[in-house]
């Protein structure tokens, strides 16, 4: 629906995509029955898309887009797949959703047994995949990589943030104990933030920054499709999301 680093990443790979960019999106800003009618209401439009792109199969992997194509699909008489990454929050929507599903991904036997028992037939546990036979990164080469990338010269600690940057994520706790850190650290620390800026942050994290006397030590970073470099860069990463 989104110009994303998914494109860039397609791109790359020379794998082939089509583009949804004009497409209705449900939009709880706009407040939940406001967001539901619009998305029913758009609902023969995404149908139409998906029968003149001979699109099989629907894969989501949030609230939002399950609220998006979970009808539409259904009407289309195309397959709907439910990837479900965290425990199953109860509310109409979402209920509604995965009712809708054909099949249940769960990434964890945690996440499927917090599903409805009328769903778990249909639910299969596959866990996030991960190349464990990849050589590990270098260290060395991965915090020159991302020093240079944050204009940083010099031997110093790095504490570092991965994630969306977005209020569950917890930015400003991060900030605050980062601090923290630099407060007690006797040796220079640098604080790097990876992650795309999904509700416009940045500028409120950097004058927390700034107003704690870190705004030097602070860098964003945006996202990046290598995380294990910013992850072997890191001697300490740090997780404040809820």
């Amino acid at each position: 629906h989104r110009e994303g680093p998914l494109e860039d990443l397609l791109e790359k790979a020379g794998i082939p995509f089509v583009r949804a960019h004009d497409l209705p999106l449900y939009d709880p800003a706009r407040g939940r029955a406001a967001a539901a009618f619009a998305s029913l209401a758009a609902a023969p439009r995404l149908a139409a898309f998906l029968r003149r792109e001979r699109i099989a199969i629907v894969h989501v992997h949030d609230a939002r887009m399950s609220a998006t194509w979970a009808w539409p699909t259904r009407l289309a008489g195309r397959k709907f797949i439910l990837h479900q990454r965290t425990r199953f929050i109860r509310s109409r929507l979402t209920a509604l959703a995965a009712h809708l599903a054909h099949r249940i991904v769960a990434i964890s036997n945690f996440n499927a047994a917090t599903l409805p028992s009328a769903l778990k037939g249909r639910a299969s546990v596959i866990a996030n995949p991960f190349d464990t036979d990849a050589a590990p990164p270098d260290r060395g080469a991965a915090r020159a990589e991302i020093l240079a990338e944050a204009g940083l010269t010099g031997d110093r600690a790095v504490v570092s943030f991965v994630g969306t940057l977005q209020e569950q994520k917890r930015p400003l706790v991060f900030v605050e104990a980062a601090a923290e850190i630099a407060r007690q650290s006797k040796a220079p620390v640098v604080f790097l933030m990876f992650g795309r800026d999904a509700e416009g942050l940045v500028e409120k994290v950097g004058r927390r920054a700034q107003t704690l006397g870190i705004g030097a030590e602070l860098r964003w970073l945006g996202f990046r499709p290598d995380i294990e470099t910013a992850l072997a860069a890191s001697d300490l990463v740090l997780a404040p999301g809820e």
